[in-house]
């Protein structure tokens, strides 16, 4: 029984210590510059649509480039490599709801000129969100906090 307590707790603390919530680490929208100061890869965002009603899904897709001709590894503290992020004006991360990133902590290898797409979804239903203009990141980490694409504008109608 107490080595079943120790694991309880030893797996419960692994959680907590491993949880990233990007509202505390983070109070203002991820760095963007062009091109990437924090690697080798471009990284691109596109949405269909950028101009949401309540209840719409917003669709995203990452692109990450590798542009050179040599292969390009990329660490990461924790098992979330990509991710994304609505911002308000003033710099207030409002969804999504915090990831669970686990402890695993991947190398994830770009071969040279190897493109990789990732999509996102978001659906507006939280009514503590008003409409608005936003900005969305996305890119590596939970969130795209690390780094991330040109952010795209989002309009929540009314």
């Amino acid at each position: 029984m107490k080595y079943f307590l120790f694991l309880l707790f030893f797996v419960s603390g692994c959680a907590v210590l491993t949880y990233e919530n990007p509202i505390e680490i983070r109070k203002t929208p991820p760095n963007y510059s062009k091109p990437p100061l924090s690697s080798d890869l471009k990284l691109e965002l596109w949405a269909a649509s950028t101009s949401l009603s309540r209840g719409d899904t917003l669709s995203v897709q990452l692109t990450v480039t590798n542009q050179h001709n040599s292969p390009y590894s990329k660490g990461f503290s924790s098992g979330c490599v990509y991710g994304f992020g609505l911002w308000s004006a003033s710099g207030v991360l409002v969804a999504p709801p915090p990831p669970v990133c686990t402890m695993n902590a991947p190398i994830v290898k770009f071969e040279p000129w190897e493109v990789r797409s990732i999509e996102f979804r978001w659906v507006w239903s939280d009514s503590l969100i008003e409409p608005g203009s936003y900005q969305l990141y996305a890119g590596f980490g939970p969130r795209g906090i690390y780094e991330s694409g040109q952010p795209i504008d989002v309009f929540l109608l009314k």
